[in-house]
């Protein structure tokens, strides 16, 4: 997605260079602000299981901010149960749902 069309739903939602995830975006809950983020996978990444070790391992150890969750976002959903074995992972379908739960809509 680029920066352009996320920032149409957030001003806040900031797309990443190939160092951290593809998408971060902070939600406030509590008072307290959370980052959240979306690491999408074409597939390539599983061809090469240290990369993907690595990023498994950089995104839980974020200092940058720290992330209260993040998900492997797989472009493929045939692809989901191998990137599962190394982090949690959401097929395209699903993303949706994720932010519904994080930003639940308020009834009109």
């Amino acid at each position: 997605m680029n920066n352009g069309k996320a920032k149409k739903y957030s001003k806040d939602v900031i797309t990443g260079a190939s160092v951290d995830p593809d998408i971060v975006f902070p939600i406030v809950k509590d008072g307290v602000v959370k980052h959240f983020a979306f690491e999408v996978e074409t597939g390539t990444q599983i061809r090469n299981i240290s990369d993907l070790e690595v990023k498994t391992t950089k995104n839980n150890a974020s200092q940058k901010p720290v992330y209260a969750e993040w998900w492997y976002v797989v472009t493929d959903k045939y692809l989901k149960q191998d990137y599962a074995k190394y982090h949690q992972t959401l097929t395209r379908s699903e993303v949706k749902d994720k932010i519904r739960e994080l930003v639940p809509l308020e009834a009109n």
